[in-house]
């Protein structure tokens, strides 16, 4: 699969658990009868199957009622698509480019900036055993140190819990990871992008404004 914007494409796998880790929630697609069948869910970083950066799948897990496990069976493929933070570039911030007021900017267009991390595997059913601990997984990956522990919960009712949802495992058979973030402008420019955004400080212009900075925390 070729990937929009090459030049802002990562493909070291390990570009993978950094995404996931601060972005989990994914999109999960597959083929439907009549239309492409989409459920949401935080992805967990699986250890069972080894492989790349101490694992190479994903799990997640989803209510039994949600219509979707319909079309979510055993060996399915899948694609998952997680989204991270994404904000309105304007060229007006470019302080290099266009350091004059009276600058010419007829050449130029606003742009997005935008983070996108899309992965494709077959879906395998986890037993109960696996689904229990995808979610002390899942309770680790996300609450925190000080935050509440699986361990807190009363068996029983975590039995009854787990009764009511489904969890699942995808081997990532393949995967692209688009990361635009400027990276193709001059320091002075990237400067004012920055400036522009955490002026405008809505959604998620701050966090654009931290990749736009550095991407160290995603490319290691």
């Amino acid at each position: 699969m070729t990937a929009h914007y090459q030049e802002f494409r990562l493909d070291d796998p390990a570009v993978i658990a950094r995404v996931i880790m601060r972005w989990p929630f994914a999109a999960i697609v597959a083929n439907g009868p009549e239309w492409p069948v989409v459920a949401h869910a935080p992805l967990v970083l699986s250890k069972a199957a080894g492989g790349r950066e101490g694992f190479d799948a994903v799990e997640f897990h989803l209510a039994k009622i949600n219509p979707a496990l319909a079309d979510l069976g055993d060996g399915i493929p899948v694609t998952l698509d997680v989204q991270g933070p994404s904000a309105h570039v304007s060229p007006a911030w470019y302080m290099g480019r266009f350091a004059n007021s009276d600058a010419d900017r007829s050449r130029t267009a606003p742009t997005w900036d935008y983070l996108t991390l899309t992965m494709r595997g077959h879906l395998a059913v986890l037993s109960d055993a696996e689904l229990a601990a995808h979610l002390a997984d899942l309770v680790g990956q996300t609450e925190g140190e000080n935050g509440w522990r699986i361990s807190e919960i009363d068996p029983g009712f975590f039995t009854g819990l787990r009764s009511h949802i489904l969890g699942y495992r995808v081997r990532i058979e393949s995967f692209d990871c688009i990361a635009k973030f400027s990276q193709d402008k001059s320091d002075a420019d990237i400067a004012g992008i920055i400036a522009g955004l955490c002026r405008r400080g809505r959604g998620q212009d701050r966090s654009v404004a931290e990749l736009v900075g550095s991407l160290a925390g995603i490319t290691g």
